[in-house]
């Protein structure tokens, strides 16, 4: 199963990168949850495809995210991990801050149905947002 479970990360993200949300979504379980890094306006947890439709949504109101290269492996049976670089830009201010992110999916039944994101510094994201 790990290398399934990195094939459907891999889709997953080749998806969310070309501006695919129906092919993205379509790889998520329906019991999702995603867990947003703490100290962000956008923190929390978020369920379901919907759920992180709306998380995507609200993080693209206010910024710009621009990834660099990914690196994916699979950890276990069904847990990869994902770790890259980010910008992120203000939409309001023009400010970004870069840093380095990983994320933890958990695959079940060949779709996304946990989601847990780490932030090199959060705060340096919330402090761009802030007025």
């Amino acid at each position: 199963m790990s290398a399934a479970s990195l094939a459907v990360v891999n889709r997953f993200g080749e998806a969310l990168s070309g501006g695919n949300l129906d092919e993205a979504r379509a790889l998520l379980h329906d019991d999702l949850v995603v867990y947003e890094a703490g100290g962000l306006p956008y923190s929390g947890e978020y369920h379901g495809p919907q759920g992180f439709i709306d998380l995507l949504t609200t993080m693209y109101e206010k910024l710009e995210v621009t990834p660099g290269p990914v690196s994916r492996a699979s950890l276990d049976d069904g847990t990869v991990v994902s770790r890259f670089r980010l910008r992120f830009t203000a939409l309001a201010s023009g400010r970004s801050a870069e840093m380095n992110l990983v994320e933890l999916y958990k695959v079940s039944q060949e779709k996304i149905i946990e989601l847990d994101v780490y932030y090199k510094d959060p705060g340096a994201v919330a402090a761009i947002l802030a007025t």
